[in-house]
């Protein structure tokens, strides 16, 4: 997890009791992490991305950086690129197999405020699916299958801002706040079709847990989604009390990154009797 500009190791083996293993600074404030085996990718605002050694869990080590050209707001790893949400400078795309010398692959700068990014392949291509949140300039629509050559060929419009973004298969599912949940069929990504919304609680958000989709602010919720033109909440609505920055899902327990608020567990494994299991409040803000 972040707490402010610390990188923090939690051994989650007792969920109702999280016991910090390590933890490490950063030079900035961390706003997303991804981790893929043994490395952390950390989006690390205006620091770029940094690439962590975790291997050690008591002892974080640093492998490398790249300071990118505007804040690292969010981070999506694949076949050895980075895919980093850059704030103002856009879609930066970044080539991580050498940690100690990331160097740029390619960019592409969006009109907006690039905060969320996800990446995948539909029909051969690959394509990156960028929430420029901050704008309202929607979710832009960018061909990364050849990065000397990117290109957008779509754009998913909003009039409120989209939160978080994720893809499965040829469907995308966005959190727009008020808006609720949306999902897109994206099987032709120049040209995205809306399938259905989710509209009971404002959703900030999202994460998939099975086949069901988990929507938080501060509500959180289970969402079968299985028809898209009409999701339908499954069980009951929990508040944890306070709005989530960042969710993830391990087995039946959802960890919600809320700030101030530490880190929020919760069991969804009964959807009828949602429970807090534990909260972890460190040394900072947690935001993801």
């Amino acid at each position: 997890i972040s707490e402010g500009t610390g990188f923090v190791v939690l051994d989650v083996t007792n969920t109702a009791a999280p016991v910090e293993r390590g933890r490490i600074a950063m030079p900035y404030l961390i706003k997303d992490i991804v981790v893929v085996g043994n490395r952390a990718y950390v989006a690390c605002s205006s620091s770029g991305l940094y690439v962590l050694d975790i291997s050690a869990p008591t002892a974080p080590g640093i492998l490398g950086f790249y300071d990118t050209p505007s804040e690292a707001f969010g981070v999506f790893v694949e076949g050895g690129l980075a895919y980093v949400a850059d704030a103002n400078s856009g879609l930066q795309i970044l080539n991580i197999n050498n940690p100690s010398a990331i160097s740029l692959a390619a960019a592409f700068d969006t009109p907006g405020t690039a905060t969320r990014v996800v990446v995948g392949l539909i029909n051969t291509r690959k394509y990156a699916f960028v929430a420029d949140e901050i704008s309202n300039s929607g979710i832009r629509i960018v061909d990364v299958t050849d990065v000397m050559n990117l290109s957008e060929i779509g754009v998913i419009p909003t009039s409120n801002r989209f939160k978080d973004v994720k893809l499965v298969g040829t469907k995308l599912y966005a959190a727009e706040g008020q808006g609720g949940v949306r999902v897109f069929n994206v099987a032709a990504p120049s040209s995205p079709q809306l399938l259905g919304t989710y509209i009971y609680a404002p959703s900030a958000v999202i994460e998939f847990y099975g086949s069901q989709l988990l929507t938080a602010t501060s509500l959180i919720q289970l969402v079968n989604v299985s028809n898209s033109a009409s999701p339908q909440q499954v069980g009951a609505t929990f508040n944890i009390g306070d709005s989530a920055n960042r969710v993830s899902v391990s087995g039946g327990t959802a960890f919600f990154a809320c700030g101030s608020a530490g880190l929020k567990v919760v069991s969804i494994a009964n959807p009828d009797a949602m429970s807090l299991r534990s909260t972890y409040i460190g040394i900072g803000s947690v935001e993801t």
